[in-house]
């Protein structure tokens, strides 16, 4: 059974996701496959989206697609719309109506809304923890070590979004892991993790997630846990940090626009 915290949680996850969509919630739910219009909103690398939360499946493209991709999606079950040889067909035929010069696969990532709000693990010997801002954020995204938590040097939104983070700092003053949080946009702030490799396997990945989670919502706001899909050791930590996966969602990029 559900707790009434995930019900909750992965409700306004999903309805989130609808948002980004461009669909209904009940669309998500239909238990077929519902083609929409991608919405137009300040996301322009983005030249479609494909989702499913396991009860039905929703893919966004630019309306002049919606049609083909209605009579040439795979019939037989709504989930096959996602497998790469069909949006690897959906990529050539945006590039072939010139929508984008180039169309590519960005790769299939899982949501995660959380299931169980966690006690903070007490800190290992020799490490303490705090909470950091940007002026503290920007003297360690250079190092590249924590780029899930802090973000790329080539990710200017994404900088401007990372505000905050909470820092595992070792015996010598230098961050062990960190966890970084910005805003994913309704009402979502998305958390990044990164431990550093000689310090792994001693639970500081849970210690700054479970940290960052209290954080997000003593200040009312959802906390979002997102990795790639093939990505086990962050599916492990984001399920012992008290999250449950929601939805898996695949992305087109716009490598290049023709208009």
């Amino acid at each position: 059974m559900s707790s009434e915290l995930f019900l909750e949680q992965s409700g306004r996850v999903i309805a989130a996701l609808a948002a980004e969509l461009g669909c209904d919630e009940a669309q998500l739910r239909s238990e077929r496959l519902e083609v929409v219009t991608l919405p137009v909103d300040g996301s322009p690398g983005r030249a479609a989206l494909a989702a499913t939360c396991g009860v039905g499946t929703v893919v966004s493209v630019p309306g002049e697609l919606v049609g083909w991709v209605r009579e040439f999606a795979p019939p037989d079950r709504h989930f096959r719309a996602m497998q790469p040889f069909f949006l690897a067909e959906l990529a050539a035929e945006i590039e072939r109506r010139g929508i984008a010069v180039k169309a590519k696969a960005h790769g299939f990532s899982l949501g995660f809304a959380l299931d169980a709000a966690q006690a903070i693990p007490e800190v290992p010997a020799g490490f303490t923890i705090r909470t950091v801002a940007r002026e503290w954020i920007a003297r360690y995204r250079p190092s590249t070590v924590f780029d899930n938590a802090l973000g790329e040097m080539t990710e200017p939104d994404r900088i401007e979004k990372t505000r905050h983070a909470i820092a595992v700092m070792d015996a010598k003053g230098e961050p062990a892991a960190i966890a970084g949080w910005w805003d994913e946009g309704h009402g979502r702030d998305e958390i990044g993790v990164d431990v550093r490799r000689d310090a792994r396997g001693l639970g500081l990945g849970k210690l700054a997630v479970t940290a960052a989670t209290h954080r997000i919502m003593e200040a009312g706001r959802t906390p979002f846990y997102s990795c790639g899909a093939t990505n086990v050791r962050s599916h492990r930590n984001a399920l012992a940090c008290g999250f449950l996966p929601v939805f898996t969602i695949g992305m087109l990029r716009r490598e290049a626009d023709s208009r």
